[in-house]
């Protein structure tokens, strides 16, 4: 769980696959309710709807570069119980930080480069479509077990820009 919202791991039945899920649920502007509704706290309105309705349109945003193998996939997004959630893929993997504390701290040039190359041409094409991360890390970028490296962790800018808390 972070400030935007909670992760959970599940299996998609149709895709016989490991899913993530995304919860759009910050905590300081909302509550559950029992039976899963989401409750907006009186008076942060206007905040949740403003940071729910980015949460769809970056999603989106996501869910359109498909073609980047270095950007998670996004299957599905949908609104319910007065909240939004996304589906993507789950693989398992390590943060870049582990992978490389497992590699004494240090990687050579052209691993380096057959890591980033591909994160880099797919941050160019979402900064050229006006989305940015914001928030590239050692934890948002996870390391495959192919090798492969991806990018993660997308999520709103109020959150990137307040020290990963919502104001309430």
């Amino acid at each position: 769980t972070d400030s935007e919202g909670i992760t959970y791991i599940g299996y998609d039945t149709v895709l016989h696959a490991p899913i993530e899920l995304r919860e759009f649920f910050p905590a300081t502007l909302c509550s559950r309710v029992s039976g899963g509704e989401i409750l907006v706290n009186p008076g942060s309105e206007v905040t949740y709807d403003e940071c729910l309705s980015y949460f769809l349109s970056c999603s989106r945003e996501v869910a359109h570069v498909r073609d980047y193998p270095a950007i998670t996939q996004l299957y599905d997004i949908f609104e319910e119980n007065n909240t939004a959630y996304t589906v993507a893929e789950w693989a398992e993997s390590i943060t870049l930080k582990y992978f490389l504390e497992r590699s004494g701290g240090t990687i050579g040039w052209n691993a380096a480069r057959q890591l980033f190359m591909p994160v880099l041409s797919a941050l160019s094409t979402i900064h050229s479509r006006g989305m940015n991360h914001l928030g590239i890390s050692p934890e948002s970028l996870r390391i495959m077990q192919d090798g492969r490296m991806k990018l993660t962790e997308f999520c709103i800018p109020a959150v990137r820009m307040t020290g990963r808390k919502l104001p309430p």
